[in-house]
């Protein structure tokens, strides 16, 4: 057998690639024009086209008269987009300005020539800076270009924010088959199912002559009428009135009739976990953030916190998310974290609200009077408390108002509670519950917003064991749900002013410690967070309050250290991030 040998010149194709555009560029050997909308010339090489676009082969095989010619018009394509077209075939990469409009330009002319890798990189660099302000126009987009992919996303963005969108001039002009679609979807953002009759009648009044005749088909199409409260005068729009609605509405129907999930709350993590940075020689707090769907069982990554903290508290209001506060390392000494468990901290008072549109956490809003941590901020009535009870002086109290972005104080209930409290948000009014300062005893307070002041109550049963140095703890509807560290659960009914111990709560979960407790009212659940005491591993756990049971779900990944916190946030929040 003959011996070979191989030789290889290394980046020849780029050189190759290099030399070929500037040919193009001197109109050396070229042998075509490409004259774009506005009449400019483009020289180029078929050789270089054909290779880029089957569109250009096919054109210069000779089936077509423009095999024979040496100019060849694309009269729909603006000359700026047809010169980035050309260059990529040449180049393989393009510059243009980064904004929505040029780059669907850019789409539209890919599309067109078949530039298959530059159009999915067009629909990707999209799909992320699609949002609910513009979702509804690129949908239609979407679906001329048959790009089901982005098309998907846009629907599902359009159908978690359907109650932001059912004003706007661009639902009212949707088309029937559009509506359809979308009203249809399984995670439309409606609280009830009578919701959606509602939004279904904005699109139909907008043109009520044209529209009347698709209100029967539409009505049985989109709305899931077992799920419809008859007892609610919803026929009074007219929508229902055609509709054999009592064989609906049965039982048997109910019970198997798909609920939405629109408006299913999403698990966000903030905050903590010790990372060492090297570049620095020192510890510092991650910032980095992640949210979980129970819908389809995935974690995302989320924009990270701007500044880098443990314990912070993450609070909505009217569908807005917010940091605050938390805790900052200290470095004293050179033993410092040789003991993992001791270090120094110092609580913070800066507020930061997440920017959907901009994908990004600000610091745009005031910070609080008084830094604090996670257990002395709490959220009610869409305003957001601060209440440091247990500090040395008196203690203060404030709240925001996200309507004028201020921070106000409220009344204070003097210096009655020490460590060890537990505050949260109950039937309309915020419930203290620890140990009074003088006595050491144990003691409940709570506040009323609409009287602004601090009453004692004194509930029919006290457990003082739950309030520890470790402890998690969060509310569903009027329930708060707390649950010690290697103890059973229990929970404090708001309306009775009565404990009750768990007893089907948390002993089948066999978790060595809790780190975070998130409560999403919603749907009446709970997420836990903690390690279990068989391998130490990290765990999340669902608590499904209707049903009374728990299932265990994977936390993906090992660095799961420290305090952090977890809340349940909007899921457009998360949709709006991107895919």
């Amino acid at each position: 057998m003959e011996e070979t040998i191989s030789f290889e010149a290394k980046s020849y194709s780029s050189f190759a690639r290099e030399q070929y555009d500037s040919f193009r560029l001197s109109n050396y050997l070229c042998d075509v024009l490409i004259v774009g909308k506005e009449g400019e010339r483009h020289p180029a090489h078929r050789i270089m086209l054909a290779s880029a676009s089957p569109y250009f082969r096919s054109m210069f095989e000779g089936k077509f008269l423009e095999s024979q010619k040496s100019e060849i018009t694309i009269s729909n394509i603006d000359d700026a987009v047809l010169k980035h077209l050309i260059e990529y075939a040449y180049k393989g990469k393009i510059e243009c300005p980064a904004t929505l409009h040029d780059v669907q330009c850019l789409y539209e002319g890919a599309h067109y020539l078949q530039f298959d890798r530059l159009l999915q990189m067009c629909s990707d660099w999209i799909k992320l800076h699609v949002n609910s302000s513009n979702c509804l126009s690129y949908a239609i987009f979407a679906h001329q270009y048959d790009d089901s992919t982005l098309r998907r996303l846009c629907d599902r963005i359009s159908a978690v924010n359907i109650m932001k969108l059912v004003d706007t001039d661009d639902f009212r002009l949707l088309s029937v088959d559009h509506v359809a679609r979308l009203l249809s979807h399984d995670e439309l953002g409606v609280r009830v199912e009578n919701d959606v009759l509602g939004i279904l009648h904005q699109w139909i009044k907008h043109d009520e002559t044209s529209r009347r005749h698709h209100v029967e088909n539409l009505a049985t199409k989109v709305i899931r009428l077992p799920l419809i409260d008859y007892s609610n005068e919803t026929s009074s729009i007219g929508i229902l009135s055609n509709l054999d609605y009592e064989d609906s509405s049965s039982s048997s129907s109910s019970s198997s009739c798909q609920r939405r999930v629109g408006c299913e709350g999403v698990l966000l993590v903030a905050g903590g976990s010790r990372i060492y940075n090297e570049n620095m020689d020192e510890y510092e707090f991650d910032n980095r953030a992640r949210t979980y769907d129970a819908y389809d069982d995935t974690w995302m990554s989320f924009p990270s916190l701007q500044v880098r903290r443990c314990e912070p508290r993450i609070a909505t209001s009217f569908g807005v998310a917010y940091a605050l506060g938390g805790r900052t390392i200290n470095f004293e000494g050179d033993d410092f974290f040789e003991d993992d468990d001791d270090f120094e901290s110092t609580r913070l008072a800066v507020v930061e609200r997440y920017d959907p549109e901009r994908r990004r956490w600000i610091d745009d809003v005031a910070s609080m009077s008084t830094p604090r941590s996670r257990d002395e901020i709490v959220c009610g009535a869409n305003r957001i408390y601060g209440m440091s009870l247990s500090d040395v002086d008196e203690a203060t109290c404030e709240v925001f108002d996200p309507t004028t972005g201020t921070w106000t104080s409220v009344a204070s209930p003097g210096e009655r509670l020490r460590t060890g409290y537990i505050l949260s948000s109950l039937t309309d009014k915020i419930f203290a519950i620890g140990r009074e300062r003088s006595s050491g005893k144990f003691g409940h307070m709570t506040y009323d917003p609409s009287e602004n002041r601090w009453l004692d109550f004194r509930p029919e049963n006290d457990v003082e064991s739950i309030v520890t140095s470790s402890i998690c703890y969060a509310s569903i509807g009027d329930r708060l749900y707390i649950f010690p560290t290697g103890r059973l659960g229990f929970f404090f009914d708001g309306h009775s002013e009565r404990f009750s111990v768990g007893d089907n709560l948390f002993h089948m979960l066999s978790l060595r410690r809790g780190y975070g407790l998130a409560g999403d009212p919603d749907r009446e659940r709970l997420f836990f967070l903690g390690r279990n005491w068989k391998d130490d591993e990290p765990v999340l756990a669902l608590y499904d309050g209707r049903a009374e049971k728990w299932d265990v779900r994977a936390w993906p990944s090992s660095n799961f250290r420290d305090t952090f916190e977890c809340a349940v946030v909007d899921r457009s929040l998360v949709l709006n991030v991107g895919v």
